[in-house]
Formats: structure tokens, C-alpha cells, sequence
């Protein structure tokens, strides 16, 4: 059995919420770079349009120009970046998941 100390318990919850607001952080600058593209997209696309999304990931991006009506291509050389991708577009359609 491993007793922690209480300066050892402390530092490890330290750790921890360290950690959690790093990914928060993270999370919370990726959503203001998806939200300056919409205001991009919006200002500089016509209604409509043919957009490319070369290296995907995700599919951040090709679901944001698809949930902003234009048709978005998006292609990876990783076939699972691809498959999240058409997860995350079958989500979206079925109002699972609101863009």
C-alpha cells in the first residue's frame, strides 16, 4: 500500500487542474480560429460555393463550409481523418451535432 503524503496529494491535484485548463485553453483558441474562418467564408464566398478541404483531419473545416452551404470537398491521405470526417458531416445532418 502507497500513502501519499498531503504535499504530494496537493501537487498531484495541482497537476491535474494544470492540465485541464491547458486542454481547455487549447480548446477555446481552436474555436475562435473556426469561428474567424466562418466570418471569412462568410465575407469572401458566394452562397454556394465549390470549396477544397486538402488535409482535412477531422473535418473541422469541410463541416463548417458544408453547415455554411457551400459544397466542401475534403480529402487526407489518412483514410481515418477522412471517415471522422463523414462522421462528423452524418452527425451534423441528423442534428446530432450543431455547427
Amino acid at each position: 500500500m502507497v500513502l501519499l503524503t498531503l504535499s504530494e496529494q496537493v501537487g498531484d491535484e495541482l497537476e491535474r487542474r494544470y492540465r485541464y485548463a491547458e486542454d481547455w485553453a487549447s480548446g477555446y483558441m481552436h474555436m475562435l480560429r473556426v469561428n474567424s474562418l466562418a466570418e471569412t467564408i462568410d465575407k469572401h464566398l458566394k452562397s454556394k460555393s465549390l470549396a477544397l478541404d486538402v488535409g482535412c483531419g477531422g473535418g473541422v473545416y469541410t463541416i463548417l463550409l458544408a453547415a455554411n452551404k457551400h459544397l466542401a470537398i475534403g480529402i487526407d491521405i489518412s483514410r481515418k481523418s477522412v471517415q471522422a470526417t463523414q462522421t462528423g458531416l452524418t452527425l451534423r445532418d441528423s442534428g446530432i451535432v450543431r455547427v
